[in-house]
């Protein structure tokens, strides 16, 4: 069975009381991508995942997310939203799409950064490892997520 890439998604509100656990996935990912034909990505979104979600909105603009949930996305409460089995679905449907959280996040500094070089012949993609997983620590007080290259990678281009 043959992978693109191997995703590690993670929510990094507690990257600094989890400091041994992260560098240690940080530090299995990094050797894997030495060791093996597939790379790691490790994903991360500072604070919450309420603002990846929240960011699909073309007109959210960094307020608190758990009021923009309520009041925007007409949930009950945010253990209803995060709840939702359906969430994909209707965090893409309408004006909200993850073409927003993309375009939201292409110029803001995040926390990880993957080098890697990205082929596509046919229906083919190919994705290689270019080095170790980049850490800006300076970023764990700023909402960001490099959910962008997740996507660049799973989206073909249209050329």
């Amino acid at each position: 069975m043959g992978f693109l890439a191997i995703f590690i998604f993670l929510d990094l509100d507690k990257a600094n009381q989890e400091k041994q656990q992260l560098q240690d996935l940080i530090n299995y990912c990094n050797n894997k991508n030495k060791a093996s034909k597939i790379p790691y990505f490790l994903i991360g979104t500072n604070k919450d995942f309420e603002f990846f979600a929240c960011c699909h909105c073309p007109n959210y603009k960094k307020t608190d997310t758990s009021k923009y949930i309520v009041n925007k996305f007409k949930y009950k409460s945010l253990s209803e939203f995060k709840s939702d089995c359906n969430i994909f679905l209707f965090l893409n449907k309408e004006n909200r799409s993850y073409k927003n959280v993309i375009n939201t996040m292409k110029n803001i500094d995040t926390y990880f950064t993957h080098s890697y070089i990205k082929k596509e012949k046919g229906l083919d993609i190919t994705i290689k490892s270019k080095g170790n997983i980049k850490i800006n620590s300076d970023t764990l007080s700023n909402q960001h997520s490099n959910i962008n290259e997740f996507f660049d990678i799973i989206i073909k281009n249209n050329d």
